[in-house]
């Protein structure tokens, strides 16, 4: 195993915690002993990678799944396991605006954020169960470089 590229690690990560949530979604919002969540932890041990890969894709307009794979699959993978925490901790079980969720998050790491603007670009023009378009809640709730950009 040690032989493996990063790339690999992550991959298998990222299956690991789809396999853990499938199993049991509550896993997703419950703390360890000192309070945090599986999904602060992940923001914890990713956030290097998000800043590192995330300047790569800022000329791109948009970017989907295929493209993401095909650019970064580290990232991509990241990405994935991320939203599979993301909607397993979502607590409004009708509905799951990946765009509107992370914007929500205090402790999402921005340069995650603009990811998922460049993935879910058509969620830009939808409102959330409150009437609010991801750039209400954005400008309402964030301290951040995203938000003044």
């Amino acid at each position: 195993c040690a032989a493996h590229s990063g790339a690999t690690t992550m991959y298998t990560s990222a299956e690991t915690i789809r396999l853990l949530l499938e199993i049991d979604p509550t896993l997703a919002i419950l703390p360890d002993h000192f309070g945090r969540t599986p999904l602060n932890l992940f923001w914890e041990s990713h956030r290097d990678v998000l800043c590192r890969s995330v300047d790569d894709f800022r000329e791109y307009a948009e970017l989907d799944e295929e493209s993401l794979n095909f650019l970064d699959l580290e990232l991509s993978e990241l990405y994935w396991a991320a939203k599979s925490l993301l909607k397993a901790s979502n607590t409004n079980k009708n509905t799951f605006q990946m765009l509107h969720t992370v914007i929500n998050l205090v402790d999402c790491p921005d340069e995650f954020v603009f990811l998922t603007i460049k993935m879910n670009r058509i969620e830009a023009q939808q409102v959330d169960e409150r009437g609010n378009l991801s750039l209400h809640v954005l400008c309402a709730t964030r301290d951040s470089e995203i938000s003044k950009r």
